[in-house]
């Protein structure tokens, strides 16, 4: 147990160094003007930074110094100095948002090359691990499975961060799109009042001038012009009498799935064995599990395709009266695993069986991370796309509003100097 317990550490430890957000970066300083680097922090997270400035060829100073400033997002300064050579800040975050570490050199007209080192720790890896260790007197297993905890708690931390900044990035995008059909809307409408305005005064100016010997019905146009512009975890459901009750999941690429469902009788149901029908699609509307008649039943399906996964439930008497209840619980990923079977196969236990346990935990939310990651990604560049379509859609209505407004006039101009009015 002890030998197994062993091997594993190293595993454990490479998990460390990868889900630990630790990061080191070189900058070479220019000779005038700062140079900064960023870094994308959620709140509440503790940071301890450390930097050092290195000596190149061609510098003349033997003691090299620089300016250090460091802000957050809103622009607050959280540590500066000047004069240093190596130095250590931190702080704890209180705002979501790209931190900014700024260097300058302090005397920049001496030539020769400056670089500056600088090392970013956050979450689980800026915790002082020796004095926890000492203070709680705990070590070996036990710390390992502390380090793991704080890491799984970073990453958890990170993970809701980049879900809520993907529902902002949604929010955004619905927002916009509305403004960009109401902007649309408004712009139709102010061209069809300003051609029905210039309709009727043209209808009765040339009226008055007996250029015309009857009124323009501006009506018809303006309805051939409308026609124109047109383009062609558990849950408990309470069933409908009638209908289709469905609960949705999101789930993300190549992901183990396990549900399992069991139908519920109400007092004045009437029917003593009542059945439900079963039907578990993908969000491309490919049917993974379809069940007639049934009380109580498990699925399993491994996800080929990121989005929304439906069940939907029906009940097979919807006539007899009286409420039905179901449950469905749903297990994905590492909670969907057989943990009792692995056991056994692989002749593990205790500590070890645990440690196999939370390294699955980890995986999953690193996947899951990833996967937000790439949905805000996405949605940013749905934002950003959508933004510039609006301004492209703004300039060509402007020009179009531009040339037809030259090309009336033109027309205009012709026709009444045709007919000696100008």
């Amino acid at each position: 147990m002890v030998e197994k317990v062993r091997l594993l550490l190293p595993m454990l430890l490479l998990m460390l160094i990868l889900v630990q957000n630790g990061e080191s970066v070189w900058l070479t300083l220019p000779r005038s003007g700062n140079k900064c680097v960023m870094e994308e922090i959620h709140n509440n997270v503790v940071v301890v930074g450390e930097y050092t400035v290195v000596i190149f060829e061609g510098l003349i100073r033997s003691n090299p110094t620089v300016s250090i400033t460091v802000m957050s997002p809103s622009g607050n300064i959280i540590h500066h100095k000047e004069n240093a050579t190596h130095d250590e800040f931190a702080f704890t975050s209180t705002e979501s948002g790209l931190y900014a570490t700024c260097f300058l050199d302090d005397q920049p007209g001496e030539g020769g090359k400056l670089i500056v080192n600088i090392d970013w720790k956050m979450g689980a890896a800026a915790k002082d691990w020796d004095s926890i260790a000492k203070k709680e007197k705990i070590e070996g297993v036990e710390l390992e499975l502390r380090k793991l905890e704080g890491a799984v708690e970073t990453i958890h931390g990170y993970l809701g961060y980049h879900k809520k900044r993907e529902a902002e990035m949604r929010g955004v995008s619905e927002t916009t799109n509305s403004r960009v059909a109401w902007y649309s809307i408004s712009s139709l409408g102010i061209c069809i009042l300003a051609s029905s305005a210039q309709l009727w005064y043209l209808t009765h100016f040339a009226t008055i001038n007996s250029i015309l010997t009857y009124r323009m019905k501006p009506v018809p146009i303006l309805l051939l012009m409308l026609v124109l512009v047109q383009n062609g975890e558990s849950v408990w459901l309470s069933l409908p009498e009638s209908g289709v009750k469905c609960v949705r999941e999101e789930i993300h690429n190549n992901v183990v799935v396990i549900g399992e469902y069991l139908v519920m009788t109400f007092e004045g149901r009437l029917h003593s064995n009542p059945t439900i029908s079963v039907t578990v699609t993908s969000p491309n509307g490919n049917i993974l599990h379809h069940k007639e008649n049934v009380t109580h039943e498990e699925f399993s399906f491994t996800s080929s395709g990121s989005g929304l996964y439906m069940a939907c439930f029906l009940s097979d008497h919807p006539d007899i009266g009286g409420k039905l209840s179901v449950s469905i619980d749903w297990r994905v990923g590492v909670a969907a695993k057989d943990w009792d079977s692995i056991a056994k196969k692989e002749h593990i236990d205790g500590v070890e069986l645990e440690l196999r346990k939370l390294e699955g935990a980890v995986d999953a939310i690193h996947e899951n991370m990833i996967y937000r990651m790439r949905r805000e990604a996405k949605m940013r560049g749905v934002s950003e796309t959508t933004n510039s379509r609006v301004a492209l859609y703004s300039i060509s209505s402007l020009s179009i509003c531009i040339l037809a407004s030259c090309a009336q006039l033109w027309y205009l101009t012709r026709f009444f100097r045709n007919k000696k009015l100008i």
